[in-house]
């Protein structure tokens, strides 16, 4: 976990770890690499971020959490689809969309609420089940009993893999 104040560089970390941009001073490293070595494909491949903020399209349900797939979005299978939104504790939001996962969401997702999307990102984030996963205040639009439910179930999905949580 990374914890600390508003503004003091949390987020940063991540967006450091990713290349987003480079590091002023120091050295960033990943299994004791420096980042700056590692190829970007490969290490955008293996080290997944998912931030508060997320993305949704103006698709269905199922179309959105495919998005998290490893390759092609139509080659994932509705049962993954199912498991996934299962961790992200979706299904009673499925179950109340009015076709369920072939729901539109509409653009950004606008029929879903701020801890709707998070979800979904986080049922995308199980998809593609990186080595390392970087949580940037993934939970912030959930209740507490719900944000206590997701990291549960995190914990059990990511035993003996890579998370940082911030």
């Amino acid at each position: 976990f990374v914890v600390g104040r508003s503004g003091s560089g949390k987020s940063t970390l991540s967006n450091l770890l990713l290349r987003y941009y480079e590091p002023s001073t120091g050295t960033v490293l990943l299994d004791g690499n420096p980042v700056e070595v590692l190829d970007s494909e490969w290490l955008r491949a293996n080290v997944l971020l998912v931030q508060q903020s997320r993305t949704l399209f103006a698709d269905t349900m199922a179309g959105n959490v495919a998005l998290g797939g490893k390759g092609d979005p139509g080659d994932v299978t509705i049962d993954e689809i199912r498991e996934a939104c299962t961790m992200a504790l979706l299904e009673e939001t499925i179950a109340g969309l009015p076709e369920g996962m072939d729901t539109l969401l509409g653009p950004g997702g606008a029929s879903l609420s701020g801890g709707q999307r998070q979800r979904v990102a986080l049922a995308r984030a199980r998809l593609r089940d990186p080595p390392v996963l970087v949580l940037d205040e993934v939970t912030s639009g959930l209740d507490p009993t719900s944000r206590a439910l997701i990291m549960d179930a995190v914990r059990v999905w990511r035993r003996d893999k890579t998370t940082i949580v911030i």
